[in-house]
């Protein structure tokens, strides 16, 4: 059975909050990761984060943006989801179960 990754970033990162989002990207092999599109940085967003996982890697995008486009943003940056905040926790739980149980039954 494969095991999922959870991470979060540190209280304390060692640098911005942004850089250190893209640089566990790169350093882990995550089964889901989600994403917030708009991190609260003048120049890292969700998608440059999405771009240093690996392909392997399911996404989740969440934005607390009322955009009519966020479905086609999503799309292509191949999320396998999208949601608008706010979400009931029990709907992101809903979506990652959903993705990791994907990935389980994908995988010899």
């Amino acid at each position: 059975m494969m095991q999922a990754r959870v991470a979060a970033l540190p209280e304390e990162p060692e640098g911005e909050p942004a850089d250190e989002a893209v640089r566990l990207a790169r350093a882990g092999a995550w089964s889901v990761a989600v994403l917030d599109l708009h991190l609260g940085h003048p120049r890292v967003t969700g998608l440059d984060v999405r771009d240093a996982l690996p392909d392997a890697t399911r996404v989740v995008f969440v934005s607390g943006y009322l955009r009519s486009d966020l479905p086609t943003i999503a799309r292509c940056a191949d999320a396998d989801e999208y949601l608008t905040k706010p979400f009931p926790p029990d709907e992101l739980a809903r979506v990652v179960v959903r993705l990791t149980t994907a990935l389980e039954t994908a995988t010899p």
